[in-house]
């Protein structure tokens, strides 16, 4: 019960920086803010001033879709004044940092455990002035002040520790935390890494983990995950045929991702409210010579700038700058096929070590669903990754998965077309929709609902598709079409640079909210996705009693381009993900789908 209480007035106290800027009296202390946490804090939260992240968010949501931003701010404040509870804010620091910091790793095995050993840590001008004002009369009635060098409240039937740390107010639960606020100590900022710090204090909101101390103290929980999200894939796989290259795919890199978390030394999650949009970013750095850090030695980051060379008005855009390390873990995303056993898997190999071989550098795409697009790759030999493709297509048979259910043996030709300096081999491939349903579970079980899912998998695959890819020596293409005049026509786009996507304002400005240069950069047509995902699904939606009215997935505008951005960026002791959700692709969803309802 004493957590339970605890947060009520954490609320609270959270929300004390709320007071206006313009009656401020005095400047933020100059020292960093992180050096008022001790060194040993394994979580913390940092609030970039509450008073200013609270504008910002009303700021980036009257911008993004200005018909909700009166409303939205009015909630917001409404919320922010009921946490108060008739307190009065008075003495909190302009834009100064309030972080929330636990000096011992919570323990998450529940029990009672007495009060956390955390503190709030609140930027102000004046000390007397912040505790009178944010303490009612009759919680001023029971202060005390203590030989120590702190003072205790009583507030709410729970003894609450305040120390006055000479422009930070610290708030305590803990008499044992109090006490240690009130001695010198070594600050967290001689502890962690300069880009965690700089992420953690810069952005709006930001949660620290040290993860050497996380990782001590749950080795076993987190060992226990892996095991299951591992057997909870395989069981997937062996369920829905389908999609069994997808879910490979994934579990291919579970082993790394576990690995980068056992390898890294802190985390930093962070939250942006941009004018421009919604932003996060998750950051970690690993240890010189751990396991994770020597398969990121040879990765380097780059502009991606040829991925604004592709043709315009395509759904996916993906670039990627590959390393070796990259390829052998990934083989299944790269080669576009999965593992089998036997001779498969042997294939597989092979085809791997013909990829390396070719020592490829850059790859780029555009992409539609059913599936068409362009793919570009630049290597140092694209004669040999053209024939580890074609290795892994030979590979395949009846029953196969590649991107969808193989329903007979893929027709290869090679030498298929000439364009320009390529030489072009094909391949056709049909799905299999009678087995792909096999997988679709219940919903598959009538004759309604298998006619909803075989209209869903031809709007999402198609009933087939047909490529063609070959290379020049230096770069290698495929291309994915329904006929060859299609496909030309794809190419000529792309290399006459018809009408390029970098062209675009939409490119442009999503672009720019993203890592200048990165490993992975992936932008997705916002408004395009939302109308491909209402069409798939809407047939669907007829047989589940959804209190919907009819046409609710039925856009009530066309809507306009607008890229959600998604970056991973990997080097050397470091790696980090980026998501940035624009504030026009938001209004752009509102004006299709939200806008009639709230009419």
């Amino acid at each position: 019960m004493k957590c339970l209480r605890v947060s009520r007035w954490g609320a609270v106290v959270i929300a004390l920086s709320l007071f206006p800027a313009s009656i401020l009296a005095a400047p933020v202390a100059p020292d960093s803010p992180l050096a008022q946490v001790p060194a040993g804090s394994p979580i913390v939260i940092h609030f970039h001033g509450i008073e200013r992240t609270k504008g910002r968010l009303i700021t980036m949501i009257k911008k993004a879709i200005p018909d909700l931003g009166a409303m939205a701010e009015q909630k917001i404040s409404a919320g922010w004044n009921m946490a108060l509870e008739g307190r009065k804010l008075q003495g909190v620091a302009a834009d100064g940092s309030v972080l929330v910091a636990f000096t011992q790793m919570p323990n998450l095995e529940g029990g009672d455990q007495g009060p956390p050993k955390m503190a709030f840590i609140i930027a102000v001008t004046k000390y007397a002035d912040f505790r009178d004002g944010i303490l009612k009369e009759e919680e001023r009635s029971t202060l005390k002040k203590d030989s120590a060098g702190f003072e205790q409240v009583t507030i709410q039937g729970e003894t609450v520790y305040w120390v006055d740390r000479k422009g930070y107010a610290v708030i305590t639960p803990s008499k044992e935390v109090a006490e240690q606020f009130t001695k010198k100590q070594e600050g967290l900022h001689t502890r962690i890494e300069k880009p965690l710090i700089k992420k953690l204090l810069e952005s709006d909101v930001a949660l620290y983990i040290d993860t050497t101390a996380f990782n001590k103290q749950y080795a076993e929980k987190i060992k226990e995950a892996r095991e299951q999200l591992q057997n909870l894939l395989e069981q997937a796989a062996q369920m829905n045929a389908s999609n069994k290259d997808s879910i490979e795919a994934f579990r291919s890199i579970i082993g790394p991702m576990f690995q980068a978390f056992e390898d890294s030394r802190g985390l930093v999650l962070a939250i942006e409210f941009r004018p421009e949009g919604f932003a996060f970013n998750g950051q970690a750095v690993v240890g010189p010579e751990s396991t994770t850090n020597k398969a990121l030695k040879d990765t380097k980051p780059s502009a991606l700038s040829d991925l604004g060379q592709m043709p315009a008005g395509y759904l996916f855009y993906d670039g990627t700058a590959m390393s070796p390390a990259m390829i052998e873990k990934l083989a299944t995303y790269f080669l576009g096929a999965m593992p089998g056993e036997g001779p498969d898997k042997k294939e597989l190999n092979d085809a791997v070590k013909e990829l390396l071989a070719a020592r490829p550098q850059l790859r780029f795409g555009a992409t539609n669903m059913p599936l068409s697009g362009i793919q570009v790759w630049t290597c140092e030999d694209a004669t040999k990754a053209e024939k580890a493709q074609l290795k892994i297509l030979e590979t395949l048979k009846e029953g196969s998965s590649f991107t969808g259910l193989l329903k007979n043996k893929p027709e290869i030709k090679t030498k298929a077309e000439k364009y320009r300096n390529f030489e072009l081999t094909s391949v056709k491939m049909v799905w299999d929709l009678d087995k792909m349903l096999e997988s679709a579970g219940p919903i598959a079980n009538n004759e309604e609902g298998k006619k909803a899912m075989t209209a869903m998998m031809k709007a999402m695959l198609g009933e087939g598709t047909t490529a063609w890819f070959g290379s020049d020596g230096k770069s290698m293409v495929k291309v994915f079409a329904p006929d060859w005049s299609a496909a030309k026509a794809i190419l000529d786009n792309h290399f006459d640079k018809k009408v390029s996507v970098g062209q675009t304002e939409a490119y442009k400005e999503t672009r720019k909210e993203m890592p200048s240069e990165t490993t992975l950069l992936y932008l997705i047509d916002v408004p395009q996705y939302a109308g491909l995902i209402g069409q798939v699904i809407d047939p669907m939606l007829s047989m589940i009693p959804l209190p919907l009215p009819p046409g609710f997935l039925k856009p009530a505008v066309k809507g306009k381009t607008s890229f959600l951005g998604i970056a991973v960026t990997l080097q050397p002791l470091q790696g980090s993900f980026d998501l940035f959700i624009p504030g026009k692709a938001a209004n752009e969803i509102y004006k299709m789908y939200v806008e009639k309802l709230m009419k």
